[in-house]
């Protein structure tokens, strides 16, 4: 697969998982993460083992968060990276190392 086309499966899985508002949640079986769905209901999604770190805790319920602000600075970059090659087409629309 290339970096595109995992890139474009990760946007996929994230829309897929819209709104994407998890949150971390307790109780009497002890700690979990729980999505927020489309109407607003909460959805349980995954129960985190009393062994899991503190880190790994915090990583799992801001999953989606974290994806969506490295996906916005891809795009940031990539936009960043095309502006930059812009001066180098010629006056006649060109690229210059064509």
């Amino acid at each position: 697969m290339t970096d595109g086309q995992q890139l474009a499966a990760i946007r996929t899985d994230l829309a897929a998982i819209a709104p994407g508002k998890w949150q971390r949640a307790a109780d009497a079986d002890g700690e979990f993460v729980e999505a927020m769905g489309d109407m607003g209901e909460i959805v349980p999604i995954c129960r985190i083992h009393p062994a899991a770190s503190e880190a790994e805790r915090r990583f799992l319920a801001a999953a989606p968060d974290m994806v969506r602000f490295l996906l916005a600075l891809i795009d940031r970059a990539a936009d960043t990276v095309r502006r930059l090659r812009a001066p180098a087409e010629g006056q006649d629309g060109s690229r210059a190392d064509s």
